[in-house]
């Protein structure tokens, strides 16, 4: 049998394929560019010199995959955060409701309180006059609230974000 022998590439010919691969220079490249050492001055065809241009190529191409897939997540957040904050908001609004005395309830107790102080030269408490509401009702509301504050903390939170990876895409 034969011994499989590799290929043998001179350094020249692995530095022109290098370098016919990268030949273009970009805006981009030219800002991450690292500086030649003071004591000599390199070849441009120093595989090290190179080495910066192809790893620009493939982070910038990583980077904005990375931040089209941040965008696409950011999107169906705020979207969600948005539908649970309308329907959050509409719990918030019936359950104040249950806050807030009946109008008529209150006539119908001052008229009795009138009925009462004429009779008998009593008033009654202001416990009997404004009723509190229940503690259930309190409770409820309060998670309401808490629930509809978090969803538009993070609704902000998402659009900070999705405005920071827009910052990030345009670098």
């Amino acid at each position: 049998m034969d011994p499989v022998t590799e290929p043998h590439i001179s350094q020249s010919e692995s530095d022109s394929f290098i370098h016919a691969d990268l030949t273009e220079s970009t805006h981009e490249q030219a800002k991450y560019s690292v500086p030649e050492p003071l004591s000599h001055k390199a070849d441009r065809t120093d595989s090290n010199t190179l080495l910066w241009p192809a790893y620009n190529k493939v982070a910038t191409g990583y980077d904005a995959e990375l931040l089209k897939g941040w965008n696409a997540s950011l999107d169906i957040l705020l979207i969600f955060a948005a539908l649970f904050s309308v329907i959050n908001t509409i719990f918030v609004i019936e359950s104040y409701k249950g806050l807030r005395p009946d109008p008529a309830d209150v006539t119908n107790t001052l008229l009795r309180a009138l009925i009462i102080h004429r009779n008998d030269n009593t008033t009654l408490t202001s416990e009997e006059l404004y009723p509190r509401p229940e503690p259930s009702s309190i409770t409820i509301n309060c998670f309401f609230v808490a629930s509809l504050s978090c969803s538009l903390s993070a609704a902000f939170g998402a659009l900070i974000a999705r405005q920071w990876v827009g910052e990030q895409s345009n670098v």
